[in-house]
């Protein structure tokens, strides 16, 4: 028999995951109600369903949001319109996600590029073109000589120039007035 846990509109994820912690083993049936949108999200219910497989529990949801349902299908999570329908349909964690394999690292990783030969070096005709690290790395130390503080003598030189300029627009001004 599942074990049904009925929760508020307004729980975190993180008190409905203390909550199935606290369940045993076995079959557990979440039941949300009708306002509870914040479980709409995958990596919400990812994380529900993470705690479930940690405790060894087959979890299944029920909840008369349709994004819900459909998004919990989407991760293997059963879910059901009504606690009737769960009770007399059979399910289990069959469907569910497979664990998370931190031991097998690379296995979530994309297939390498079409350049990269088997044994991991690049191919040796596409070596020769400038790497995109290097035209960074150019890019880089080109906005650093911009950045650069101008030279201390620079800038009083500057500052003479400047004020050379001033003193002579004034004179000018008090000779014409």
């Amino acid at each position: 028999m599942a074990e049904i846990l009925n929760i508020e509109h307004d729980i975190r994820i993180d008190a409905l995951r203390q909550q199935l912690a606290r369940l045993g083993r076995g079959q557990v049936v979440v039941v949300l109600p009708s306002g509870c949108t914040h479980l709409e999200s995958l990596p919400r219910l990812r994380l529900l369903q993470r705690q479930a497989q940690l405790q060894g529990q087959a979890l299944a949801l029920v909840t008369p949001d349709p994004t819900i349902r459909q998004n919990a299908k989407r991760l293997g999570i059963p879910a059901f319109g009504s606690e009737a329908a769960a009770r007399w349909r059979r399910w289990g964690t069959a469907a569910a996600a497979p664990r998370n394999a931190a031991n097998r690292t690379g296995t979530w990783l994309p297939e390498p590029p079409h350049w990269r030969q088997g044994n991991g070096s690049i191919d040796p005709k596409l070596r020769a073109r400038p790497r995109f690290d290097r035209v960074r790395s150019r890019r880089i130390r080109a906005a650093k000589r911009y950045h650069r503080a101008t030279p201390l003598w620079l800038q009083i030189v500057g500052y003479l120039f400047v004020g050379l300029f001033m003193v002579t627009f004034l004179s000018g001004f008090v000779y014409y007035v």
